[in-house]
């Protein structure tokens, strides 16, 4: 959606986008079935980071840091300690956040892996990608990320979410695989074949009608 509104919609008339909202009015609700609240109703401000205090330096993004450590390594600077974000709104809070609200956690994997560039007439948002990326900064692996994420679901998102290594491998991969992609394959497919069996007809026409000609 963010770069649907970066490179189209902050451009429209605001007939246009009027006429859009009264189109996706008229559509069915379709939502996920575990998405029974508001995903901005979860969450509070809130740490654990006083128990790292009087350890050896916090593990930002190599050995085996906790998620505590993950977040204060790599979030808490721009986000704040308590997750309540920047007093200028820049960076948002984490809780009352969508991202973190949502029954299915592939938008908060997506945003830890790829960071946020997004330039509009109100500005650039701008978060680096943790997922190796050439924009981004550290490179945290599936179990970091992992680590990290279920810490921002523990203490700012909705309950019961757990993410998994499996979950981040494929998000990072680019997402589960496209049933398009699949019909389109197999159209392709059936176009090759339906060609090689016309030219393979045509050839037949062609030789059979170049014999009756040698024989008339």
């Amino acid at each position: 959606m963010g770069e649907a509104v970066e490179h189209s919609f902050q451009y429209l008339s605001d007939a246009d986008l009027n006429a859009i909202a009264t189109y996706v009015r008229t559509v069915p609700a379709i939502h996920e079935a575990a998405d029974q609240s508001s995903r901005f109703a979860f969450g509070r401000a809130s740490s654990n980071l006083g128990e790292l205090r009087g350890r050896s330096a916090v593990q930002a993004d190599d050995g085996t840091p906790s998620g505590a450590e993950l977040f204060q390594g790599n979030c808490a600077s721009c986000h704040a300690p308590l997750g309540q974000g920047s007093t200028d709104g820049y960076y948002p809070s984490l809780f009352s956040n969508s991202a973190l609200g949502s029954a299915n956690p592939n938008n908060l994997i997506a945003t830890i892996l790829n960071g946020v560039n997004r330039t509009t007439a109100g500005g650039q948002a701008y978060m680096p990608g943790f997922g190796g990326g050439a924009e981004g900064l550290a490179t945290l692996t599936d179990q970091q990320i992992v680590l990290l994420g279920n810490y921002l679901l523990d203490h700012y998102g909705r309950p019961g979410i757990v993410l998994t290594a499996a979950q981040v491998a494929e998000v990072r991969r680019g997402g589960p695989s496209s049933s398009l992609v699949a019909l389109a394959r197999v159209g392709v497919a059936a176009a090759a074949i339906v060609l090689v069996l016309v030219v393979a007809y045509v050839a037949v026409r062609v030789r059979a009608r170049s014999k009756l000609t040698n024989q008339g």
